[in-house]
């Protein structure tokens, strides 16, 4: 099965569940609430489909708080459970690692 046909299938499955509950006896009413949800698909827009941006690594919070970037309460904040926090940084510390996203033009 495509994630298409699954698109397909989780539609048709939500149109059923909802048109169970949908019980409109004037006509043009219902006429209009057809329309609506089967052909103008009002609850159930075409697909979204997004892929996620390329990300690379970039400072610790640690290594950021330590060059005066950001506030060493930060790096407190933001630290791993039982690891040692500022002063006494190393470039080994394990602070939160940030990630920045990459642009291409």
């Amino acid at each position: 099965m495509s994630i298409f046909d699954l698109h397909a299938k989780v539609i048709a499955d939500y149109q059923e569940y909802i048109r169970a509950y949908i019980n409109v006896s004037d006509e043009r009413i219902r006429e209009f609430v057809d329309q609506s949800l089967i052909e103008e698909q009002k609850l159930w827009p075409e697909f979204l489909l997004q892929l996620s941006p390329a990300y690379e690594r970039t400072a610790t919070v640690d290594e950021l708080a330590a060059r005066g970037i950001l506030h060493p309460e930060t790096a407190r904040i933001f630290c791993a459970p039982g690891r040692k926090i500022l002063p006494s940084l190393s470039p080994s510390s394990r602070g939160k690692g940030l990630s920045r996203r990459r642009c291409s033009i």
